[in-house]
């Protein structure tokens, strides 16, 4: 019998997990407030850290107690109110975000930049809209924007806020790729206005009011993408309700853009995935819609209308879904995004069913007696994973076909587009049964 004793096998850690463990523990030891208990426990915890890195097992050893500090609403500091600092309320915002803002810049290149304690980190308000949610936050005596997706942190440079008698009224932040602001506005100033202008590059002009944040920050929902774009800011005089425009030939960008929460792409390879990517991009290139969080969608339904050409495709990711039809105001291809309906949820079962879009019908693509204007193949939508069998009715009882795939579905007529009296989606109605054939909802498609 050998006891001799050998270590295993030695193996390399990718770079990346290498240096978040190594910031991970300058970080601790950096901060002269960390006070672990126990004598010596600080520099064993370093120690212990560094000496797994070297014999490459993917573990971070980290402080329970401090962990916990930073997790602790009773031992959150509240910076003293100097400066120019508005008011604000640290319980608006959620905590699992300012969290996200936190790690994320604590991993950055410009981590020290920020303050490391996670005490330091307040959270104001926060909106949800567009696929991001954006926060407000005080960081020490500074203040900076959040903006958040499904896989990615963005934030500003921190900036001293605007004294009450300081000349100028505001300052942006950042405006991130998606095309979302942030400003440092000083207190007392009133309606202030971002401006998205792509009309030269064949696109639109989209004005905004940023919301109010607390803490002198305004955060702007991402309308249209930036980039190449004519951007001002304009702040409106009382007295003249004129506007004062600043324009910015340079955007400041984020200072921190870290993936801190990466998922794996929907699949383009199918004709459902590439007619899928094909939409996006034209969302994205010729209109300037971000379509944030596109990149996860998965392919559902799709079908083609073979006697003209015309096709649509579903996608989906969680409760965010997509139909991609024709639109004949714009003569081509656009997408519809649905972001805010009923959940699809199992325990749902009353509404399993959840209408997107209708799907608008090419005119010029019909022989020149058949024409219509306003006509219509059928509905789009997305159906609760339970739901494995699905028929829609119109309203004039006739069925329609139904293809359903992957959480997603279309349902058309089987014979000529359709007015819109005949398509009335209000009074259009479905079944929806599980795989066992029980119905688990049944009703109008669009709830009254």
């Amino acid at each position: 019998m050998d006891d001799k004793f050998e270590l295993p096998p030695r193996r390399e850690l990718p770079e990346d997990i290498k240096d978040r463990m190594r910031a991970t523990v300058r970080m601790r030891m950096d901060d002269p407030e960390f006070e672990p208990q126990g004598r010596g426990r600080r520099f064993l915890a370093a120690a212990a850290a560094i000496m797994v890195v070297a014999v490459g097992a993917a573990v971070v050893v980290q402080s329970a107690q401090d962990e916990g500090t930073a997790n602790d609403p009773g031992a959150t500091t509240t910076p003293s109110a100097s400066g120019g600092f508005q008011a604000g309320n640290q319980a608006t915002a959620d905590r699992a975000l300012v969290d996200r803002c936190w790690r994320a810049a604590m991993l950055s290149p410009q981590a020290e930049k920020y303050p490391r304690r996670r005490e330091e980190w307040m959270g104001g308000r926060q909106m949800t809209w567009s696929g991001v949610r954006q926060i407000g936050l005080r960081l020490g005596q500074q203040i900076a924007g959040c903006e958040l997706s499904e896989t990615t942190v963005w934030i500003s440079e921190p900036q001293t806020p605007l004294a009450p008698e300081d000349p100028t009224q505001f300052k942006m932040m950042m405006m991130t790729p998606n095309g979302g602001s942030a400003l440092n506005v000083r207190a007392g100033v009133g309606k202030v206005v971002v401006g998205v202008d792509q009309s030269a590059r064949g696109g639109e002009k989209s004005a905004l009011e940023p919301y109010d944040m607390f803490y002198g920050v305004r955060t702007g929902e991402p309308r249209q993408l930036p980039g190449g774009a004519k951007v001002h800011v304009g702040v409106e005089d009382p007295a003249t309700r004129k506007f004062r425009d600043v324009i910015y030939a340079q955007l400041p960008a984020p200072m921190v853009t870290v993936v801190d929460q990466p998922q794996p792409p929907g699949e383009r390879t199918s004709p459902a995935g590439k007619k899928l990517a094909e939409c996006v991009e034209t969302e994205r290139t010729k209109y300037f819609r971000p379509v944030v969080n596109a990149e996860l969608l998965v392919p559902g339904a799709y079908a083609e209308f073979p006697a003209t050409g015309q096709w649509t495709v579903v996608g989906r990711h969680q409760e965010m879904v997509v139909a991609c039809a024709w639109n004949q105001a714009s003569g081509s291809y656009r997408m519809e995004v649905d972001r805010w309906g009923l959940p699809l949820i199992p325990e749902d079962a009353a509404r399993p069913v959840r209408y997107t879009d209708a799907i608008p019908f090419d005119e010029l693509r019909l022989p020149e007696r058949d024409r219509r204007k306003d006509r219509f193949a059928g509905f789009a939508g997305a159906a609760a994973e339970q739901v494995a069998e699905l028929s829609l009715t119109q309203p004039n009882g006739t069925p329609m076909r139904v293809i359903l795939a992957k959480g997603t579905f279309i349902a058309y007529v089987t014979g000529p587009p359709q007015g819109h009296d005949q398509m009335d989606i209000d009074l259009a109605t479905y079944v929806a049964k599980d795989a066992k054939g029980k119905v688990i909802g049944s009703g109008r498609l669009v709830p009254q």
